[in-house]
């Protein structure tokens, strides 16, 4: 049995990973910012692709804040998120930067089996209830041990129906 920390919107590596909890895994990150890719060069011990985690592999608009704080692959996010200035809504949303994405449910079957200890952790600015969903959809879910979460409720548009199967589940 491996033991497998995925971080998705691993930001700059400033997480404080509770080395105890933790220890002896093997930690992948995944972050699309590009401020970020040499955050993780001083970290051997992270396996770092510069992806934006999403529902399937290809290519999308990644929409960039001013603080770094709140980037997301979602422009309904960047128009609804609270804390953002006017001048932060228009440079994020008139200069998105493209980005390459990974489904994670395929990543997780692809290189590891239901035998593995997985941890998730996800932070990815809006896109997580899309995400979630199809992990649930594809029975990835059933892979995951455990799944922390930052939910963004109030800046993103929510589908009833996400909500629902998340419910369900």
């Amino acid at each position: 049995m491996n033991k497998i920390f995925i971080d998705c919107g691993a930001n700059d590596c400033h997480q404080q990973y509770d080395v105890d909890y933790i220890e002896g895994f093997r930690i992948t990150a995944f972050e699309p910012n590009p401020k970020f890719k040499n955050s993780f060069r001083h970290r051997p011990d992270i396996t770092f692709h510069p992806k934006a985690v999403w529902v399937e592999n290809g290519e999308m608009d990644f929409y960039i804040e001013e603080s770094t704080m709140g980037c997301s692959l979602l422009s309904s996010k960047m128009t609804m998120d609270p804390g953002m200035t006017p001048e932060e809504k228009d440079t994020s949303l008139n200069n998105p930067i493209k980005v390459t994405t990974v489904d994670l449910a395929e990543y997780i079957t692809s290189n590891h089996n239901k035998e593995d200890l997985i941890i998730v952790r996800m932070d990815i600015e809006g896109a997580e209830f899309a995400v979630l969903k199809h992990l649930i959809d594809t029975e990835c879910i059933d892979y995951i041990d455990e799944l922390w979460v930052e939910f963004h409720v109030g800046k993103v548009s929510i589908d009833d129906e996400i909500i629902q199967n998340l419910k369900d589940y």
